[in-house]
């Protein structure tokens, strides 16, 4: 059924179109240079049927792949080697995605229209977080969450009246993003080329998230308590390095410590 929607909307030459045009209008790269085997839009169609089939990384292709009776039933009935469909990802910039995601809304508005939905119709956004369990700890931007499971924790947001999903932000990947921005647009207009992030406080140009997390993480506010009252605090003192990430930030010192 997917498989025949996808046909009769014509998904995959549309999502084909739209990122092979991308890539000239921004000037990139094309995803592919050459027009055989698995097509941009085909490879984007064959891991939304895996993930409709159950599967949640790139080696559940190789089950998709094997499942030949299936295959006239699918949008795409070669499926690539898992191999082939992660070099071919890496391929894929942040123009392409969007080009992609527009294309998909037309085709997607071609089919309400085919099926009487008037476009004046009501709208109800609705917001719902969920967890995407990972694996691998040097995942940027994951958690854990309260089951243990390192996770990533999209936010996703529907048309409810048409069940269609509209974005997907992931959270804390969009909180390292912002912070890594806020601390580069605060370097530039200081005129600071270099910050000392590195180990052995070498030189860095484009601090990230992990980094800036890295030097702040040891900050610790302890208090001694006695029959439930707290007696003495003991602050954190700040390294210079410290305070001027804070200031950086926009972030108080008194966030941190009471001390000046």
């Amino acid at each position: 059924m997917v498989g025949e929607l996808a046909r009769r909307l014509e998904l995959i030459p549309a999502l084909d179109r739209a990122i092979e045009t991308a890539a000239r209008v921004g000037g990139l790269e094309a995803v592919k240079q050459r027009a055989r085997g698995c097509s941009p839009g085909q490879l984007l169609v064959t891991v939304a049927e895996s993930m409709l089939c159950g599967g949640d990384s790139m080696l559940d292709l190789e089950r998709l792949r094997g499942d030949q009776a299936g295959a006239e039933l699918r949008a795409v009935g070669e499926v690539p080697a898992a191999s082939t469909a992660c070099q071919l990802a890496q391929r894929y910039r942040p123009t392409h995605l969007r080009a992609a995601e527009a294309a998909f809304a037309r085709c997607a508005n071609a089919m309400d229209a085919q099926i009487g939905r008037a476009p004046d119709g009501p709208v109800t956004l609705d917001f719902d977080s969920t967890g995407v369990e990972v694996y691998g700890r040097q995942k940027k931007g994951t958690g854990v969450n309260y089951q243990g499971q390192l996770a990533y924790q999209p936010l996703l947001c529907s048309w409810a009246q048409r069940g269609r999903l509209l974005a997907s932000e992931f959270i804390a990947l969009l909180c390292c993003c912002l912070i890594e921005r806020q601390l580069r647009n605060a370097m530039n207009r200081e005129q600071i080329t270099q910050l000392p992030l590195y180990p052995e406080d070498r030189a860095c140009t484009a601090p990230t998230a992990v980094r800036i997390f890295d030097h702040l993480a040891p900050l610790q506010r302890h208090h001694l308590i006695r029959d439930g009252q707290a007696v003495q605090t003991f602050e954190p003192q700040l390294t210079p390095l410290q305070a001027q990430l804070l200031d950086l930030l926009g972030v108080p010192v008194s966030a941190y410590t009471s001390n000046p």
